[in-house]
């Protein structure tokens, strides 16, 4: 079920990047994407998020890394509109999870969730002054409400479901008087009554990982917003601080485990400290995100499976999925001494993604975070003389896909891929798990 919610939280967080790119704050979306590759990709515990993706089914794991990766090339080309429906495909794949793992019938209850959080994106439209935008989300919003949730909504909370229909009609009227103030309090009680209703339409430790799992989306959507307006972004954090305070999932998380109970609220003061502050904003949406999903596992009944949050709100947890893993040639335990360069692969990126050297010079890419990662050099990005090289040794990059399929070439913790550069020019390469999330660089050899 923790899992479950936290794939909601995803699905919701998906919407974040597409919002700043209706700012036109296309790079800034693009941020974002990779942050949501990133912590994807450095999931850890067992089970978790990606893993239990992986296992629900390769259609669902691969077209939603596909859909992702989709998204960030649709921000970096500025495409609002395929970003949309890259952003609409990611989603449909963790949707498909979901009906897999909790059962076809509590996907719709999930997704009332993920859309009463899409109300609270559209009141960030608002927010940074994109009224006819935020309009047009509140009345489409409103639209997929009418249609798909108000029916199953009013049979178990006729209160809720006409709340939730008035409150998007006045959001979507302030909006278009331009009234942003109006239309954040409006959003922010459809938003209540959705996480009110889904008590009643699923069982009470789904309905709670799920709320939480929406809270911590509030919690990105600050994180998003501190890239525009910090003011208004710790607002966000404020807001949901009070919902939670009168929300049914309080009392459930401090019942199911007080630990998990006092370290959400403790992450939920540090965040808005940070974002009072104007420092720490995203480590400290890390370790409220980190805390949220302790939380979640708690009020799923499971406190115990929840990943151990370390240092900086990391999440931490056994590396045995690289045990069938090889790197091959070059591939050496720690950064040779005589290395002249050393790349630093992150979850998601090559740091720096560019480096110059001279002829003859040995550059080290050393493991520094993330899942196993690769070197690959692309065919058509090395100069024509020089000898094609990637980690595992291979003569070719068709080989070293290949090769990468069949678990060799990797680059896991604490080791390093080795190369010397003789032949000058552009060196273009890609770490083939995480290409789709953007992880590319280039060697310039002079």
């Amino acid at each position: 079920m923790a899992i479950a919610a936290e794939w909601n939280a995803i699905r919701t967080r998906l919407r974040d990047p597409v919002i700043l790119g209706h700012a036109d704050l296309f790079d800034a979306g693009e941020t974002v994407t990779a942050g949501i590759f990133e912590r994807f990709e450095t999931a850890a515990g067992d089970p978790n998020a990606h893993e239990a993706l992986e296992e629900a089914g390769e259609e669902a794991y691969e077209g939603f890394e596909d859909g992702l990766g989709g998204l960030r090339d649709a921000l970096a080309a500025g495409d609002l509109e395929a970003a949309h429906d890259e952003m609409k495909a990611a989603d449909g794949h963790l949707r498909e999870a979901q009906g897999a793992t909790v059962g076809a019938e509590r996907i719709k209850p999930l997704t009332l969730l993920v859309l009463g959080t899409h109300v609270e994106d559209a009141a960030l439209l608002a927010r940074i002054g994109e009224f006819g935008e935020a309009a047009h989300e509140f009345g489409h919003i409103g639209d997929t409400f009418a249609e798909k949730m108000q029916g199953m909504v009013a049979e178990v909370d006729a209160d809720a479901a006409e709340t939730v229909v008035e409150a998007l009609d006045d959001a979507a009227a302030a909006a278009q008087a331009e009234d942003g103030g109006a239309a954040t309090d409006s959003a922010a009680e459809a938003f209540d009554a959705a996480t009110r209703s889904i008590y009643a339409l699923v069982p009470e430790e789904l309905a709670g990982a799920a709320h939480l799992a929406a809270l911590q989306a509030r919690g990105w959507d600050a994180a998003a917003l501190a890239r525009i307006d910090d003011s208004s972004a710790a607002s966000i954090v404020q807001d949901t601080f009070a919902h939670f305070e009168e929300a049914q999932v309080h009392e459930l998380l401090e019942e199911a485990d007080h630990d998990s109970y006092e370290a959400f609220e403790d992450a939920l003061e540090e965040y808005a400290g940070a974002l009072d502050a104007g420092t720490g904003v995203e480590a400290a949406a890390e370790r409220f995100a980190a805390a949220t999903l302790q939380a979640q596992f708690a009020v799923a009944g499971a406190p115990g499976a929840a990943p151990e949050v370390g240092p900086g709100g990391s999440e931490n947890g056994s590396d045995d999925g690289e045990a069938d893993l090889e790197g091959g040639p070059n591939v050496v335990a720690g950064v040779p001494d005589d290395a002249d360069h050393v790349v630093e692969m992150q979850a998601v990126a090559f740091e720096p993604a560019e480096l110059t050297v001279q002829q003859g010079d040995t550059v080290a890419w050393r493991h520094a975070a993330g899942e196993p990662h690769s070197v690959t050099a692309l065919a058509d990005g090395v100069p024509a003389d020089a000898t094609y090289w990637a980690a595992g040794g291979f003569e070719s990059e068709d080989a070293a896909r290949e090769g990468w399929e069949n678990g060799r070439g990797a680059v896991q913790s604490g080791e390093a891929y080795v190369h010397t550069f003789e032949t000058a020019g552009e060196h273009e390469y890609v770490c083939i798990p995480h290409e789709a999330a953007g992880m590319v660089g280039t060697v310039v050899v002079e």
